[in-house]
Order: structure tokens, then sequence, then C-alpha cells
């Protein structure tokens, strides 16, 4: 078991959300700068921390146990599925649990909630007592009286004067029609040359080109909120715009498989898609594969310490399941593999 809340702290200062499995979504969130009435001083903004429960499909918290312990993949998942198991149990028995620079994590009506501390940023802090300095307005130095008459009169003869003498300019009124002439030629070409462009462009081609978004396998996109990333072969998920081909694949069966299988004597080989330590957190991860229109479900196993087996189809060969695996690393999960 390892200290998940000092890890879930320092991955949150790079990352925008981690996904923990059983329990659901870590983010961050920023409290912006206030005025607190009760105490009476401008509080500065404060990072918290926030729990959503969605199924967790990232695998940043995986990756860093790796990179931190010089672990294996298989050994990270089994120290994560410890973890959680434990913290589970402590919640079940006291209520709650605490997790290091996090808050405390708490069980209502069959979620999870979290209570998060407040960390405020470095080097800003409240500001109770605020002066104000009033500049003072100085009176005149200048006075009239100190004027006589004549210099007084001076500037509005001045005015006078220039009124008098001021004849309009000529190249005023060319300047304008210039500028007619300009809007004009501006409001005669602009239509010709959407014109022309609209049958250059659709005469040629029949209809505007249009521009295909590819997402590799290690992009990450969000989907119900969740942060999804089809990183490695446990515990995946798909994006909703990879999943096109196999959803209209799946359409054609009119009637929903049990979400639980048994191994087939018939159709017996399948293509696993992932997989968990327990039945439970199976089941939900291929609830969600069948709402974004993968239809999966659980290889049944009767062994107690094998990981439960999301799977893809089933085939009668293993040269028809072989078919399908490209299509389904492709779109499912890159490192998908058949079974048995």
């Amino acid at each position: 078991m390892f200290n998940i809340g000092q890890y879930l702290y320092q991955l949150l200062l790079i990352h925008e959300q981690i996904g923990v499995p059983g329990i659901g979504i870590f983010r961050k969130e920023r409290i912006a700068a206030g005025f607190n009435k009760e105490e009476g001083q401008f509080v500065p903004p404060v990072f918290t921390y926030a729990l959503l429960s969605h199924a967790t499909v990232d695998y940043i918290l995986l990756d860093f146990l790796v990179k931190k312990e010089q672990i294996s993949h298989e050994q990270a998942r089994e120290k994560i599925d410890l973890t959680v198991s434990k913290l589970l149990s402590e919640i079940a028995n006291k209520g709650e649990v605490e997790l290091d620079k996090i808050g405390f994590l708490k069980q209502k009506d069959n979620s999870y909630v979290l209570v998060p501390f407040v960390s405020p940023l470095p080097a800003l802090q409240p500001i109770r007592d605020i002066s104000v300095q009033h500049v003072p307005v100085l009176p005149s130095t200048t006075n009239s009286a100190e004027y006589s008459d004549e210099e007084l009169n001076i500037p509005e003869i001045i005015g006078e004067q220039n009124e008098e003498n001021v004849a309009p300019l000529p190249h005023i009124e060319s300047q304008t029609t210039s500028n007619h002439w300009i809007k004009w030629a501006i409001a005669v070409t602009v239509p010709i040359i959407i014109v022309l462009f609209y049958f250059l462009y659709f005469n040629t081609s029949g209809t505007p080109s249009s521009t295909t978004a590819v997402k590799t396998k290690r992009d990450t996109t969000y989907q119900n909120g969740d942060q999804i990333s089809a990183s490695s072969a446990i515990d995946t998920n798909a994006t909703s715009a990879n999943v096109d081909t196999i959803s209209a694949t799946n359409a054609i069966k009119t009637e929903e498989e049990p979400i639980v299988k048994k191994a087939s004597k018939t159709l017996p080989y399948s293509i696993v898609i992932g997989s968990f330590k327990t039945l439970e957190l199976a089941i939900k991860q291929a609830e969600y594969f069948r709402t974004i229109g993968i239809n999966a479900f659980v290889l049944e196993s009767k062994m107690p310490n094998n990981r439960k087996k999301i799977c893809y189809g089933s085939y009668a060969t293993k040269e028809e399941a072989q078919k399908d695996l490209p299509k389904v690393r492709s779109e499912i999960n890159v490192e998908a593999y058949i079974y048995p």
C-alpha cells in the first residue's frame, strides 16, 4: 500500500484531474479571491479539490507509480487495487479516511464524497487593514484680477480674427469624393469575388472538403466529464469518436447479450480489451463500454486470483478473431489480444 494522497497531490499540480479505479475522479479547482464579511478581510485566491463519481479510465496514476517505484504495470495495478481496497475497508469501518494534503474521503448514498482541504497560493496573505490616502485639492494659484482687461480680451479678439480669415480647404471635398468612390468599388468588388469563389470551389470539388480529425491511441479526451486515455490494455475505455465502426457492427445485433458470460464451447475465442481484479469493477467497466456503443462483456472465471477479463466478440476459430483484432486495436485498445 502506498500514500495515495501524496501521489494525487503531486499529480494534480500538473494535471487537471486524476482517476482512481473504484473511487472516482479527483479534480483541482480554483476559488477566486473575495471579501470575507465575517472576518472583515480580503481573501486571496485558493485551490481546493473535488471528487467526481464517474468511471475512471485514465492511466496517469498507473504510469506515475511505474516510474516512481520502478515496477511493472502489472505490479502497479495490483498496488493500486490493494490500496483502494484498504481505503474502502477503512471507510466502511471508521466512516472516513484522510488523504494527505487532499482531504477526508467519506461514503454517502452508495458513493464517495470528498471534504477537501484548502491550499492557499504561495506568497499571498489575507489583507485586513487598508489605508486610504486622500490627496488634498490645492487652490488655484492664478487670479484673473491680476490681469488687465486688454490682456483678458486678447484671446477673444484673436479668435474672432481667425474665424473671419478661415476659408474652406479645397482638398477636403476632393478627399470626401475619393472616399465615396472607394466605398462603391468595395461594394461592387466583394460580391463578385464571393460569386467567383463559390463557382470555382463548388464546381471543381462538388462539395466542400472536410477534414477528419484523427486521434492517436495515446491521445487523451473527455467523455461525460471523465478523462479517457487509450494508452494501456487494462482498465481501458474508448472515446466516442473512435467507436463509430464498432457501434455500427453492434447495431446489427437485435438482442443484448448478458453482461457476464461463460466460456462457450462453440464460440471459445474472444478479444480481451481490458481486465480488473474484481468482478464488480469489471462489470461497471463493461457497462460503460456498452453506453458508448461497444458490446463488451465480462468473461466468467471461477479462479479467485485471476483478473476478470473484459472481452469483445465471440468467435468459433482463432482465425475469425484474428480478422477483427486490427480493428479492435485501432478503435478500442492498442494492446488488445485474443483469448485463449
